[in-house]
């Protein structure tokens, strides 16, 4: 179902060794808030557009990020909110996907 899915994008696109979630919650409206940590810049703003693009993800808001020092290393702190959508594969002729 969308639920599943949709947690699985969020998940599947994480760079690995770049970025952390500390909180992901999923609200009453079914957006899901994240907050966590992430090495620099450049790999939050790559994560939000792999999200941006995905056929299951409507929106992804950036709410806030921010200098953070964890064990001596200048990290960024954000928090974002993901909105999910609904897709729906359709079948060609051929039997392939639109997805």
């Amino acid at each position: 179902g969308l639920p599943v899915r949709y947690i699985d994008e969020i998940v599947t696109h994480i760079p690995e060794d770049k970025l952390w979630f500390e909180t992901f919650t999923l609200n009453a409206n079914g957006a899901i808030s994240l907050s966590g940590i992430v090495l620099d810049n450049q790999a939050f703003a790559a994560y939000v557009e792999s999200l941006r693009v995905s056929n299951f993800i409507a929106n992804v808001n950036t709410q806030r990020t921010s200098r953070r020092t964890v064990d001596g290393r200048g990290l960024i702190a954000f928090q974002c909110s993901v909105t999910a959508q609904e897709y729906f594969e359709t079948f060609n002729v051929n039997g392939s996907t639109n997805g």
